[in-house]
């Protein structure tokens, strides 16, 4: 995962306890949504992210960034560059 964007994203939270942003708050739904994280810790995290400040959703985006599911292994869609990366990663274990 490309993690420049991640970076920026991290640079433009200037004042970190103040309320979570709405541009914050769509990507943590959208990582949470395909995150592994399980059900219920899933609908807490929804409910409370609302009252989230700004460095509560960085800690938060970044515990998601390491739960990420395969859009392989998982079965939802992928593409032919996730493929190649997904075999060049089992590859790599390999060696």
């Amino acid at each position: 995962m490309n993690s420049d964007w991640i970076s920026k994203l991290f640079d433009t939270i200037e004042n970190e306890s103040e309320p979570i942003k709405p541009r914050t708050h769509d990507f943590c739904l959208s990582l949470l949504q395909n995150s592994s994280v399980d059900y219920e810790e899933r609908i807490k995290i929804e409910r409370e992210l609302f009252d989230y400040r700004e460095h509560e959703a960085k800690a938060l985006i970044t515990k998601l960034l390491n739960l990420q599911t395969c859009p392989i292994e998982s079965g939802r869609g992928y593409n032919q560059t996730q493929i190649k990366i997904k075999l060049k990663s089992i590859t790599n274990d390999c060696n």
